[in-house]
Formats: C-alpha cells, sequence, structure tokens
C-alpha cells in the first residue's frame, strides 16, 4: 500500500474501521504503522479496537501492551501482560518479544517504586523473563539484562555466570563483523561491569562512544543502565566519564543597545569582545546542545558561536517571526537582519511560543523565556546529563519582564548551575569598532516587516498565561437515557468535590453532556486537580452508581497566553484562543485514565521546582482534529508507577 493512503487511513481509521469488521490484520497493520510514525496513542486505540473484536488474539494483545508502555502507562500494561503470559502459546512466534517486554515493564516499575520489598519482587519478576526470553532466542540483548537484573535481585552467582557466557557469546559475535555495533560494545562494557573487569569495561565504553558518535539518545540509554548497575556493583566513576553527555546550555543575553538607549549595557563596538567571550565559555562549557531566542546583540552572536562548533541549536521566538523583526532584531541597522535569516536557515527547530502577533503584550516575552529555559531542562533529563544558563549580562541593568536579569533570576531559583559573563568587565577592553551606532534601521525595514506593525491598541485585550484542562468521560456515548441521570448525578458531583477541596478555585469551569473545562492561573494547583480527577475516577465503583464498570476519563492540558473576556452568553469571564483550542485538541488523543499534558506545560512545570509531579517524555503526536503535531508527555505523581 502507497505511504499517503497509510496515512489517510490512519487520520480516518474509525471509518476504515467498519470495512474492517474482525479482520485482526488490518488493526494489526494501521496499529504498528502508528507506533512507527510516533504516535502510540493512536496506536493503543487501534490495536484496543481489533482487541475488542478478536479477543484473546495474541499479538494484537502484545502490540497493544507495547503501545501501553510507549504511553508510559506501565501499570495497566503490565496488568495486561500478565495475562497474555498466562494465555500465551508457547509456540507462538512472538513468544520471545513478549518475554522481553514483560522483562522491561519489571524493570520500568522496578525503577519507579521507592518501596524495597516492591524492588525486590520486581527485580526477580524482570530476571525471570529476560530469563525466557534468552533461553528461546539466544539472543544477547535479553540476556543480559536477565544477567543485570539478576545482580540486582542479589542472584550474584547466576549474574555472573550468565554475564561470562553473554560476553564469550558477543566477542565471537563482533569477531565475525567488518563492523562493529555499538550495542555489541555496549553489552560488552556491561558484561564486564558484571564480572567487575573495570578497565576492559572502559575500553569497551570508549569503543562505544566512538561508535555511536552524537546518537545521544541510545548513548543516555547505555550511560542509564550503568548508572542502575552502580547501585549496587561498583562502578569506576571514569566510566560514567567516558559515557558523559555534553551540558545542555540555555542561554540568554542583551539586545545591542538602540541608538535612544537610556541604559549603555551593549554598545555596538563590544561585539567582538562579547563573541570571544561567548565563544571561549563554550569551550569551557563543551557545550552540544543549545536553547535560544534570537534577537540582535547576544542571541545571535551565541547562534553563530554554536554553529562553528558544529553544535545544535534549538531557537524559541516569543511570537510571529516578522513582529519579531521590528521589535527585537532590525532596530539597530547594521546586517543584523542578514544575520538573523542566516542563522535561522542552519538552526536544528524554530519553536514559536505563540503563532500569533505581539500587540504589545510583553508577558509573551517571559512565556518564551519560560519556554526555552524549560525545553532545555527536560532534554536535559531525557538526556541523563545537566542543564545550564549561560548569560550575557550588565548587572546594573533594571530587570525587565522576560529580560536577561529576569531569566538569570528565574533559573537561578530553580537550583541550577549558571554562567555569566559581565559586560561591565568587557567595556575597558579594547573592542573593534568605532563604538558608534548604525543608524540605518529604516533601511532594514523590508518585505520581512509589516508595514502596519503598530497597530491600533485602544480595544486590545492583553493576554495573560493560563493553565488549561479538558476531560470526557470514555465510552460516555454509549450510556442509555436512563443511565443519564446518574451520570450527571454522581460523575459531575465527583468532580465538583475534587475543585471545591482546593484553596484555589478555577478561574473558569464549564461542562457540556461528558465534556469538562477548567481555567487555572495556578499550573501546580491545575496539574493536582488534574490527578485527582484521575484517580477519582480510576478507583470509583461506577456500577455501583449505574454507570458501566469501564467508565473511564481522558485528560489533555496545556499551558500558554489566552485572552480573557465576559462572555455575553453565560456573563462570565471565558477565555479564548489558539491556546485554549491547543488544549482542547490534547485531550481526545490521551490514552484513557491518562493525563497527556502539552511541552509548553511541563516547561513550565518543571521551572516550580516542584518534585512531587514527574513528566514522561512520550514524543511528537498528531493532535485531534488536524491540530498539527505536539510534543506531549504524561503527567503524574513521584512516587507512583502509573
Amino acid at each position: 500500500m502507497h505511504q499517503n493512503d497509510k496515512v489517510s487511513i490512519l487520520a480516518n481509521w474509525k471509518m476504515e474501521a467498519v470495512r474492517w469488521g474482525s479482520d485482526p490484520d488490518n488493526y494489526l497493520l494501521f496499529g504498528i504503522r502508528a507506533m512507527e510514525t510516533g504516535h502510540p496513542s493512536l496506536a493503543y486505540e487501534i490495536l484496543k479496537t481489533g482487541l475488542a473484536r478478536n479477543p484473546g488474539h495474541p499479538e494484537l494483545t502484545y502490540r497493544t501492551v507495547l503501545a501501553l508502555a510507549r504511553c508510559r502507562t506501565t501499570q495497566t500494561a503490565a496488568d495486561m501482560m500478565n495475562k497474555l503470559l498466562h494465555d500465551l502459546d508457547k509456540s507462538d512466534p512472538i513468544t520471545c518479544d513478549v518475554y522481553s517486554l514483560a522483562g522491561r515493564l519489571a524493570k520500568d516499575r522496578w525503577e519507579m517504586t521507592s518501596d524495597p520489598s516492591e524492588k525486590t519482587r520486581l527485580a526477580w519478576e524482570s530476571t525471570a523473563n529476560y530469563k525466557c526470553a534468552y533461553k528461546i532466542s539466544n539472543d544477547y540483548y535479553p540476556g543480559i539484562n536477565a544477567a543485570t537484573m539478576s545482580i540486582i535481585a542479589e542472584d550474584k552467582a547466576f549474574g555472573i555466570e550468565l554475564a561470562t557466557k553473554i560476553k564469550t557469546q558477543c566477542l565471537q559475535e563482533i569477531s565475525s563483523k567488518e563492523t562493529s555495533d555499538y550495542w555489541l560494545t555496549a553489552t560488552l562494557g556491561e558484561a564486564c561491569l558484571l564480572l567487575d573487569q573495570q578497565n576492559e569495561a572502559a575500553d569497551w565504553y570508549k569503543k562505544t562512544t566512538g561508535l555511536i558518535k552524537k546518537d545521544y539518545g541510545n548513548l543516555a540509554a547505555i550511560r542509564r543502565q550503568v548508572k542502575i548497575l552502580s547501585n549496587v556493583i561498583p562502578v569506576d566513576s571514569s566510566i560514567l566519564k567516558i559515557l558523559k553527555i555534553p551540558n545542555i546550555v540555555a542561554f540568554t543575553g542583551h539586545m545591542i543597545d538602540s541608538p535612544d538607549s537610556k541604559q549603555h549595557r551593549f554598545l555596538p563596538g563590544m561585539e567582538l569582545s562579547v563573541k570571544q567571550a561567548i565563544s571561549d565559555a563554550l569551550d569551557r562549557i563543551g557545550a552540544e546542545f543549545g536553547y535560544c531566542s534570537a534577537a540582535c546583540g547576544a542571541d545571535i552572536l551565541f547562534i553563530e558561536c554554536m554553529l562553528h562548533r558544529g553544535s545544535e541549536i534549538q531557537v524559541i521566538l516569543p511570537f510571529r517571526k516578522e513582529d519579531f523583526i521590528a521589535t527585537s532584531v532590525a532596530f539597530p541597522g547594521g546586517d543584523w537582519l542578514e544575520r538573523f535569516n542566516n542563522v535561522l536557515q542552519q538552526v536544528k527547530d524554530i519553536h514559536f511560543a505563540t503563532e500569533e502577533g505581539y500587540q504589545n503584550d510583553d508577558i509573551l516575552f517571559e512565556y518564551s523565556a519560560s519556554l526555552m529555559s524549560g525545553m532545555s531542562i527536560l532534554r536535559a533529563e531525557l538526556l541523563e546529563t545537566e542543564p545550564m544558563l549561560l548569560a550575557v549580562l550588565d548587572p546594573d541593568s533594571d530587570s525587565r519582564i522576560g529580560g536577561t536579569s529576569n531569566i538569570v533570576s528565574n533559573w537561578e531559583k530553580c537550583g541550577y548551575k549558571s554562567e555569566i559573563i559581565n559586560l561591565n568587565n568587557l567595556k575597558s577592553l579594547p573592542f573593534a569598532g568605532s563604538g558608534t551606532f548604525i543608524n540605518d534601521s529604516k533601511q532594514q525595514i523590508t518585505k520581512d516587516i509589516p508595514v502596519n506593525f503598530k497597530i491600533n491598541l485602544s480595544h486590545h485585550i492583553s493576554r495573560q498565561i493560563k493553565t488549561m484542562l479538558f476531560a470526557d468521560v470514555v465510552g460516555f456515548s454509549k450510556l442509555g437515557e436512563e443511565a443519564t441521570p446518574n451520570f450527571f448525578v454522581n460523575f459531575l458531583n465527583a468532580i465538583a468535590r475534587i475543585i471545591n477541596s482546593q484553596s484555589i478555585q478555577p478561574a473558569f469551569c464549564n461542562t457540556w453532556g461528558d465534556g469538562l473545562f477548567l481555567v487555572y492561573d495556578d499550573i501546580e494547583v491545575a496539574v493536582d486537580v488534574a490527578l485527582r480527577l484521575r484517580d477519582k475516577i480510576r478507583e470509583k465503583d461506577w456500577e455501583k452508581e449505574g454507570l458501566p464498570k469501564d467508565t473511564n476519563i481522558r485528560i489533555g492540558m496545556h499551558a500558554g497566553p489566552v485572552y480573557a473576556a465576559i462572555d455575553p452568553i453565560i456573563k462570565k469571564i471565558n477565555f479564548y484562543g489558539s491556546h485554549v483550542n491547543r488544549a482542547a485538541r490534547i485531550e481526545p488523543v490521551a490514552t484513557p485514565g491518562s493525563v497527556f499534558i502539552s511541552e509548553q506545560t511541563a516547561c513550565l512545570l518543571t521551572l516550580t521546582n516542584n518534585k512531587n509531579f514527574i513528566c514522561d517524555y512520550l514524543g511528537p503526536i498528531d493532535l485531534a482534529k488536524k491540530y498539527g503535531t505536539g510534543v506531549l508527555y504524561r503527567l503524574r505523581r513521584n512516587n507512583e508507577i502509573e
């Protein structure tokens, strides 16, 4: 089938499923396709439907469990896996894959739980499943995992015996290949660690880093495994240094002074000195990843330095490009606009905090800065490395909303490292140029800058940063007429009690049928309410309330700048704008019983430094109603597996 046909069916699979009937092959085909394209929640929906029409089908069950695992819905996946293992025909071709996945799920839960007895139980469970997979396949992947989990479960003798066997197997395999596979060398490194052969382990990990090059995602997985091992066996600190991933650098700095600046922070003639200071700092840090804006002055100098190093750059702009050029790029004149366009063609990704215009809403600068900081922290967590802030700062300058001083202050409140390039120290250095302003900004007003940039704001409504929650009940449309009163009395009362129990009430709330819309000023209160809603629905015996046993809820959340105005129909302040729409488009793709949040929500939550909440990365996922793709996270508490 043609690729475009597959994409079309993925978008309209529910209509196609009518034609599929109970044939499992199409559900498998398009469930796997959804998984391959990075849409595990869509895969889950397709596969679950196929499984409902083919109860007990082994591969549909396995693929459904895998989709749940990719959605980080670990406990539900484990429950399904237990039934699959019980019913599995050992001669089925997927048996090895099933046992390997069962081992992975138990290991994931082992990592998440803090209960000592539960950790021990899960280590044994993981070991047993990996052993079965290895016995069936004789593949080194489940073999080395079985050896590692055996030692974690304190069965050292078996772990050493199996590690010795795996090492011999991998050495034989690697000698038969002309080029080496970094998974093989990493497995040899892990086997040597288990055998307390530290120097040899270091050699294999050096070969691994040489082969893996800049595939930092897989390097992070290898490093994570070594860190797990370091909790139960001696691991030389040099090995973690070999596997070290470069720091993630968030950057902020002042723009070049405008001709009418009241404060002189970054004079035009200081450019070469500042650029050299940035380059020297990046050498010290060893930066490979950078997050920043792209204003004239320090931002563009930072991007140019990072590009010269061959490093990855992610640029976050606060609003649409044309308005950003007018507010933050072209005003000093010179070649800043040309350099801006040049660097934006070379960076890895450009993110827009909002795709709308500026409209004199300075809150958008703060929102964009928060996303920049939060994205760098989340990326560092994902890659098992450290985030740090590099700033070009005049410490005597005023703190402005979303400005450099404000960003530095907020970053340091989170407890992360920062390095400051003090502009005052550079002012005394000899620098190239006369230091005079190039006041030809009128010549820079090109087709890239809207002629009507200064719009009439006499009736402008300023935007506010809010956190929005959308939820709906899974299966509501199947309720009979007689069940509707019970739904409204029992279900909505349960939700109302949760909302009313909070000391901070929502700025707005509304329901329609089974839908719920809440808007909060405080992101920490919003995510706590979301998890309480999830728990209440999960724990309640809905059959006693006259509702289906599997009554569930799906919740989507997004934080962003929205408009607030009196709604003339409901006579209350309501909220609207594209960011409200984005929140609404996340909820339909959430796994039932889960809270899916946007990357923006995860960024803002990370900056609160609240360790009670965990954001598990899900990746780019297509949003509902063809609203584009969004990077999503799954929200949970830090002490729970599910």
